[in-house]
């Protein structure tokens, strides 16, 4: 996501009293799916989501 988008997502969630704010359907499983996979797969959720999206970003 460019840095508009997460800027925009935080703002909204600020506005709503949110502790946190996940923006994004990805990053929203992602985060989920740490919570949910056994501890031996967890190094390959977060290769996932530390690696920059197809347009370079």
């Amino acid at each position: 996501m460019d840095a508009e988008r997460v800027a925009r997502a935080g703002y909204r969630g600020l506005m709503k009293n949110k502790t946190v704010i996940i923006p994004g359907t990805r990053n929203k499983l992602l985060a989920v799916a740490t919570r949910l996979a056994p501890r031996k797969l967890l190094p390959l959720i977060v290769l996932q989501m530390q690696k920059p999206n197809a347009d370079g970003v």
